[in-house]
């Protein structure tokens, strides 16, 4: 699961640039005389950039976040299981010493 909203976060990180320089391209204002070149619209390539960013850090951050909570749940699973075999170790010395007197 978080390795792929990691790849969902560069993937996005991926899809911002290259659709900001398309978007710069398509929404930039017609020139007013035909033999004019066609301006780049910047504005809405750092747009698109900037979403895009701020969206990948969220991303990373709760896959990041996921990431902890897993490393939390493993380690509480085998505190667990340490704790449930010490205890059945505990009860069969108990009744093995008690059934010895």
């Amino acid at each position: 699961m978080v390795k792929a909203l990691k790849w969902v976060a560069y993937i996005t990180i991926a899809a911002a640039l290259i659709g900001g320089i398309v978007a710069g391209n398509i929404f930039a204002p017609e020139p007013e005389f035909s033999f004019d070149d066609k301006t780049f619209a910047w504005g809405f390539m750092v747009t698109f950039w900037v979403s895009g960013a701020v969206s990948s850090i969220f991303i990373l951050g709760f896959a990041s976040l996921l990431q902890h909570v897993e490393y939390m749940s493993e380690r509480l699973y085998n505190l667990e299981e340490l704790t449930r075999r010490q205890k059945e170790l505990t009860e069969r010395g108990l009744t093995q010493f008690s059934q010895s007197s």
